[in-house]
């Protein structure tokens, strides 16, 4: 088997005085490497060699750190390549077709498919098991020096008192593993639960703009049956939270989870799941994990056919993107700058674009943009002031001219709800003196021309949705919409009783 060397890439801000930042930091830049290595030689899944021991210490750490729950269900024997948030081709991306279509428009925007997968062969072994198999075939074991210093990082003085000290037989490896083992059954049977649920669930998504229409199905059918005592209660609790998750999964731009803020989601859909004692007054609305979730409360729905007479459902929700503060419109991810390329436009020929050339918007849209100009073009939302320039603009141009970026101010004003508008990614060029202007919508597929030179193409741009992870039983032709053609009109409808028994 032909061995590789990936080099690592430290920063210069690397601090070892701070051990458990560099182990941290150690732990990013290794499976980064490794991802963009497998990425660049074609390989879709990657084999670790951590074993059951290596088990046994993560459940012991996440004890003594009181992660009693989720936290006891330890490393999976198979899951997607972390730390590699945002890198094309390595993260949940790179199967797409990745030709440039020069500068035509998008008429609906696609997904992204791909990323590496994580494997663990070798969990159920314990180290004393793999070590006397390399010996009895004259196999060197090689381990690094470093893992034998109990001073260096927490899980060495974990690893240092199972090898030089008697536990208790409750803490022992085997005693771990088997709470592990039976901790990953408990889990996946709610995770399986809930997917079952997820399937049948009404579901309208729209790509445009990362937003969803959802019908959240009654209680019961989180347990299959009605809810009688505090058993069904917290086992319909417990597939709620997964369910729920995977909902907002498909329009989040973060990675991690709230538990805190899925309890709040799970209370205020869900009554009669909350906690007995638990007196505490639950918002309609809520936020979880960067999204925003409100009932829908009109008398139309999108999950209604034709003809049907207006009805408001209190278990339609509607879910967006959580508004931006000021901060977090300038963070890297949502504010992103693209230098132009050392390319001039006439010799320029739609080529396969790399994947270090798509940029993650926001965890939710994939980008790429060939800039040909001798400017800086920027990605980033849409604000107050580029709104009101906009119509300022229009109005300028008097009653029988349009305004240049006419079709973007239509397109945009057809988005609804309203709240969308400031949460799509905007492509902009920016000038010398700091003045950005307006040129596209990328995931809602209109475009101007270069004011400055606009009968010649100067940049190029493409755009998916994010991975998504939809069953064969949704027909995306229903699930999948285009906000820009959704037309429909109703009343609001009047507020929605407390304590809704559901």
């Amino acid at each position: 088997m032909e061995s590789s060397i990936v080099p690592l890439v430290w920063s210069g801000k690397l601090d070892l005085d701070h051990r458990s930042s560099f182990e941290t930091d150690a732990r990013r830049l290794r499976y980064q490497a490794l991802g963009t290595t497998c990425r660049d030689l074609g390989i879709s899944n990657l084999l670790v060699a951590h074993h059951g021991d290596d088990q046994a210490e993560t459940i012991m750490i996440r004890l003594i750190k009181g992660r009693w729950r989720s936290g006891l269900v330890g490393m999976s024997s198979e899951e997607w390549i972390p730390e590699c948030h945002g890198i094309h081709g390595v993260h949940h991306s790179g199967l797409g077709n990745q030709h440039w279509d020069g500068h035509s428009l998008m008429s609906d925007l696609p997904t992204e498919k791909g990323g590496i997968r994580l494997l663990r062969p070798l969990l159920s072994f314990e180290k004393s098991r793999l070590v006397a198999t390399c010996q009895d075939l004259n196999v060197s074991w090689v381990e690094d020096h470093t893992n034998k210093d109990p001073t260096l990082t927490g899980r060495n003085a974990v690893r240092h008192v199972f090898q030089n000290h008697k536990l208790p037989e409750a803490l022992d490896t085997r005693s771990l593993l088997s709470l592990c083992e039976r901790m990953q059954e408990r889990v996946q049977f709610h995770r399986n639960t809930a997917e079952a649920v997820f399937n049948k669930t009404l579901i309208k998504l729209d790509l445009q703009t990362g937003s969803l229409h959802v019908r959240f199905p009654p209680s019961a059918e989180l347990l299959g049956r009605p809810i009688h005592n505090e058993t069904d209660r917290i086992e319909s609790r417990n597939t709620a939270f997964l369910f729920i998750q995977r909902v907002v999964e498909l329009v989040s731009p973060k990675e991690s989870r709230s538990i805190g803020q899925l309890s709040i989601a799970v209370d205020s859909i869900y009554p009669l799941l909350r906690e007995p004692d638990n007196e505490t007054q639950v918002a309609d609305s809520f936020t979880v994990s960067g999204v925003l979730c409100r009932p829908w409360g009109k008398s139309y729905s999108v999950f209604a056919p034709p003809g049907a007479f207006p009805q408001v459902h209190e278990m339609d929700y509607f879910l967006c993107r959580q508004p931006l503060d000021d901060r977090e419109k300038t963070r890297g991810g949502i504010f992103l700058t693209i230098p132009p390329v050392a390319k001039a436009p006439e010799t320029y020929h739609a080529e396969e674009g790399s994947s270090e050339s798509w940029r993650l918007f926001d965890g939710r849209f994939w980008i790429q943009v060939r800039n040909l100009t001798d400017h800086d073009m920027v990605i980033r939302t849409l604000n107050s002031e580029d709104l009101r320039r906009s119509e300022l603009a229009s109005k300028q141009t008097g009653p029988t001219l349009r305004a240049p970026d006419h079709a973007i101010r239509v397109t945009l004003r057809s988005v609804k709800p309203a709240e969308c508008r400031n949460t799509i990614p905007a492509l902009f060029k920016r000038e010398k003196d700091g003045i950005e202007t307006l040129l596209a919508l990328p995931t809602l597929g209109v475009r101007l021309a270069d004011p400055a030179d606009p009968l010649r193409v100067t940049w190029h741009f493409k755009a998916r949705y994010k991975k998504i992870d939809l069953s064969s039983s949704f027909d995306l032709n229903e699930v999948i919409h285009a906000s820009t053609g959704l037309r429909r009109s109703g009343k609001a409808a009047k507020p929605r009783p407390k304590n809704r028994d559901r």
